[in-house]
């Protein structure tokens, strides 16, 4: 998702509005990364908000539909052919095994993190206010998330498209500085796990899914965890 020139075009967008120069902001779009809501919303609280669900895209789900139908015997055929069966040695089935049940048992400590939920559940709480604004900042959940050195930059396609939308519908739809949210990246968090928190002042959180090349959820993080380590916490 996150190509070259989306990362160009948010460098541009965070060098015109922030304070800082081209250089920076050039090296902090290249941390930046496609992140999600890990779940859509619960319902919220019955006050008369504005939209609080992702704008339908029925083209893309019909091509998709279509995609997998036609793609379907081909899977079958590789399956088939990549099948190691009886001639995977002992040993070889011994370490799929030990990496399947590290995988699990990672998977169960996210959950018992509340990594698999979409927030702590106050709706009167900073993350669950920042919840009830997100579809109204742009009607598709997807965040091209920039951390630079003061501030969390969200940008997202405004304009009611289909798609993800091309560099040039790129806008900022948030600034979020980090006295009023950090990053909380887990020990475990990687191109595995790539599940992280935005924890708030009044220890309310909610759950980001970082969904982007392996390589670049990896940087993120990277550049998530060394802001923590040199900001002190609000």
């Amino acid at each position: 998702m996150g190509t070259k020139r989306m990362r160009i075009r948010a460098a541009e967008l965070v060098s015109l509005e922030g304070q800082s120069g081209s250089a920076s902001a050039r090296t902090w779009a290249e941390s930046a990364t496609w992140c999600s809501l890990v779940t859509a919303l619960p319902a919220p609280p019955p006050a008369g908000a504005g939209r609080v669900r992702p704008r339908r895209r029925p083209l893309p789900r019909v091509l998709a539909t279509l995609g997998f139908v036609v793609a379907s015997p081909l899977l079958l055929v590789a399956a088939i052919e990549g099948w190691d069966g009886p001639a995977l040695s002992a040993k070889a089935r011994c370490a799929r095994k030990e990496a399947r049940d590290a995988a699990e048992r990672r998977a169960a400590a996210a959950r018992q993190q509340g990594l698999y939920q979409t927030f702590d559940g106050d709706w009167d709480g900073a993350a669950g206010q920042t919840l009830l604004s997100w579809y109204a900042q742009a009607p598709d959940g997807e965040r091209l998330i920039v951390p630079t050195d003061e501030e969390l930059v969200l940008l997202a396609a405004p304009s009611r498209v289909w798609f993800t939308g091309r560099a040039r519908r790129l806008r900022i739809v948030a600034r979020v500085p980090y006295r009023t949210a950090r990053p909380d990246i887990p020990r475990d968090a990687d191109q595995h796990l790539p599940r992280f928190r935005l924890s708030f002042p009044d220890g309310t959180w909610l759950t980001l899914l970082a969904d982007d090349d392996n390589d670049q959820v990896e940087r993120f993080f990277r550049t998530c965890r060394s802001i923590a380590r040199r900001t002190p916490a609000g």
